[in-house]
């Protein structure tokens, strides 16, 4: 078993290195969007263990975080500072905002707005989308 760790380990490097590579010239982060054709596909469990190697590199900054949060964190300055740090070393968005939501659904703007605050704040995002099957958020986050 622990081989089979070390091996899975290894294969997130790779997948992290195809992914990033070239990215330390860029002015603004990096959002890397993760879906599945169907629910229960361990989608999720693959982006916090990318967003955990992703943030094993001390000197950027990472954040993991569900299209839904994104959707509903209160992101406008001046308001609570909805990021915040998780023990697996990569930050998280806390979402309570209903308004940003109905906001999110109809303006592309709206999403284009929130994508550039977290893509200014951190250096990779690692975005947690439902599976295609189950909602077409993934599409809207292509802007």
């Amino acid at each position: 078993m622990k081989d089979g760790m070390a091996e899975r380990k290894l294969d997130v490097k790779r997948i992290t290195y195809a992914l990033f590579q070239g990215a330390g010239a860029r002015k603004q982060g990096i959002v890397v969007a993760m879906t599945s054709p169907l629910p229960g596909e361990g989608v999720s469990y693959v982006a916090q263990l990318l967003a955990r190697e992703v943030a094993g590199d001390a000197l950027s900054r990472t954040l993991y975080c569900t299209v839904e949060a994104l959707a509903n964190a209160p992101l406008e300055a001046g308001g609570k500072d909805p990021f915040l740090p998780s023990a697996a070393g990569y930050w998280t968005l806390s979402a309570d905002d209903a308004a940003a939501k109905s906001a999110w659904a109809f303006h592309l703007p709206v999403r284009q707005a929130r994508l550039n605050a977290v893509r200014e704040r951190f250096d990779y995002v690692i975005l947690d989308c439902a599976a295609v099957a189950a909602s077409s958020e993934v599409a809207g986050v292509a802007v």
